[in-house]
């Protein structure tokens, strides 16, 4: 879990969040992320009954892997070097240097 990773960091004292926007209350937020994640992987492992239908039992699976596999197509096309996000930002940092000059 890399928000337990942070947190750990936090504690030690070398947050690489500490001079960034919510730098006050970043430390709370993370703790209250750690018990709510840690939260969230029990209630998934908990044992349950098995269910007939296969998609009750598959569900979470399935739908973990169809938003990683989206979430991949979304990086790739979008936020590669040269891709879409990329270009937009380049050509959207000159129209609001021009709005702040004015």
């Amino acid at each position: 879990m890399p928000i337990l990773a942070l947190g750990f960091k936090q504690w030690r004292g070398q947050s690489p969040t500490d001079d960034g926007w919510g730098a006050r209350s970043i430390h709370l937020i993370t703790a209250i992320a750690v018990v709510w994640l840690s939260a969230e992987i029990v209630n998934l492992l908990w044992p349950r009954k098995v269910y007939s239908q296969w998609y009750l039992n598959w569900g979470a699976l399935l739908m973990t892997a169809i938003l990683g596999v989206l979430g991949a197509v979304i990086v790739v096309r979008k936020v590669r070097p040269g891709g879409g996000a990329a270009t937009e930002a380049q050509r959207a940092t000159p129209a609001v240097a021009e709005a702040e000059d004015a």
